[in-house]
């Protein structure tokens, strides 16, 4: 059966055609179709293309194509030229970002600069000379090398307790009450002595009276004596716990080969007790001489704290100037005292004089400079003073000092030629030439800026020299 070919293209897809002809080639072959069919084409309202096909057997073969938007005339060139464009921009963003860095760079390369930290070799030097300080002096005197000064005075008190260390014996004795009887007959009073001995009959053990006693006579009842009684207090001969004794006997050893031997005794009635020993502390010397240097030092530190709160602005005070009168210790207990501690009282007075810190170093530097030639030079952070007093202040407030001055010199150094010789020198060039050229310098650090460049700028403007005295 014969094939039949039927062109269906719109007039909106022949302008499509122009655009995309490729595409709209494979899209037109799809739709050539071998039929004896009648075709006929319409729109519907979506804008789509309807296909009518009715073929002999009367069946539908109608289909429906999708619409195909007319493109506009500016679409179409953003649609071809989108690409192209891209790819010119890239290219030129490249170059301008390479202007640009090559701007700085060359700007930076003209604004060159080197800086040159440069250490020169010390050399230590000390002087020491004698000065003088006075209260009536109101200006330095460098000839006769005398500075102002002025007097300040502080007088305080203190007390301190303090521990006892040693260890010692404490012992006490018994005592108690013995009733003597008299039983002289005929009956005779009689007096004993203070000390009087009683031996007790249990053991041997000997009290004492403790003062003189008096035994009044016996009296005779229906013809029979009757003993007078006396208390007597005693105390033990002898200290300790062994002197404790229960209710006891006594006789008087000291009545002995006389017929009142046995006229004469003692009872005690209650035990005689008290009598004890134990270990104790005790002050012994060092604990005293440690606490008058305790107490002492402690007052003088106070007294030199409190010196230092009266020192006015500008002034300095020197410990070495500080003099204290002589201490006068006085203390609650005596050595081998058995306390467990004991007090201390001491009345202290300080005087000082104070300088100006400035006046002391103007002072110092001009003994340094007196002894430096042309070529040197003094670094004056290095400067130190130590002052020491010989003897103490005199009645016109005057001062003799031993002052000892310390300093660090070093070697001018022509900056105006190490100028001229960094300029155009490279890194490795500048520290040979620092080497060979200038022996005072002992070490140089070169920066170059920017990081890029060789060589110092011959531009002497860009070139700092800093001298430095850190390690």
């Amino acid at each position: 059966m014969p094939k039949e070919i039927i062109d269906i293209t719109t007039p909106e897809e022949e302008e499509i055609e122009e655009e995309f002809p490729a595409v709209l080639a494979t899209s037109n072959s799809k739709k050539s179709v071998s039929s004896k069919k009648k075709s006929s084409q319409k729109k519907n309202k979506e804008g789509e293309i309807i296909v009518e096909n009715r073929g002999g057997n009367g069946k539908d073969y109608s289909h429906t194509k999708p619409s195909l938007k007319k493109q506009t005339k500016k679409e179409r060139i953003r649609i071809s030229f989108s690409l192209p464009v891209i790819a010119l921009k890239i290219p030129l963003i490249i170059l301008i970002i390479v202007v640009i860095l090559g701007g700085v760079f060359i700007y930076l390369t003209l604004q060159a600069k080197a800086e040159v930290k440069i250490k020169p070799v010390l050399e230590p030097i000390t002087i020491e000379d004698e000065i003088q300080s006075s209260s009536k002096q109101a200006q330095i005197d460098f000839e006769k090398k005398i500075i102002p000064s002025q007097i300040i005075e502080k007088e305080m008190e203190k007390w301190a307790t303090f521990q006892s260390t040693g260890r010692g014996t404490e012992q006490s004795g018994a005592s108690g009450t013995i009733f003597v009887y008299n039983e002289i007959n005929p009956p005779t009073p009689l007096n004993l002595k203070e000390g009087t001995r009683f031996v007790s009959s249990k053991d041997g053990k000997i009290y004492k009276a403790k003062s003189k006693v008096s035994l009044p006579q016996a009296t005779i009842v229906n013809g029979k004596i009757v003993a007078s009684v006396t208390e007597v207090p005693v105390v033990a001969q002898q200290e300790g716990e062994e002197y404790n004794i229960a209710p006891a006997k006594f006789s008087v050893p000291g009545l002995a080969g006389t017929t009142l031997y046995y006229s004469i005794w003692g009872e005690s009635k209650e035990k005689i007790d008290g009598g004890s020993q134990k270990e104790v502390q005790e002050i012994t010397q060092q604990d005293m001489d440690l606490a008058k240097d305790s107490i002492t030092k402690g007052l003088q530190a106070e007294l030199l704290t409190a010196l230092k709160e009266q020192v006015p602005a500008g002034f300095f005070l020197n410990q070495e100037v500080v003099s204290f009168n002589e201490p006068d210790i006085s203390c609650s207990q005596e050595v081998g005292a058995k306390v467990a501690e004991f007090n201390c009282y001491l009345k202290l007075k300080a005087t000082a004089t104070i300088f100006k810190e400035a006046d002391l170093k103007l002072m110092a530097k001009s003994f340094i400079e007196s002894k430096l030639s042309s070529t040197k030079k003094l670094q004056e952070q290095s400067l130190t003073t130590t002052i020491k007093p010989r003897g103490g202040i005199t009645e016109n407030g005057d001062l003799v000092l031993d002052l000892k001055v310390g300093a660090n010199l070093y070697n001018a150094i022509d900056t105006n030629r190490l100028l001229g010789d960094l300029a155009g020198e490279s890194k490795d060039g500048i520290k040979v030439l620092l080497k060979s050229e200038y022996p005072q310098i002992e070490r140089a650090d070169v920066k170059l800026w920017p990081f890029w460049i060789e060589k110092a700028p011959k531009n002497l403007n860009k070139i700092k020299i800093d001298i430095i005295f850190s390690p």
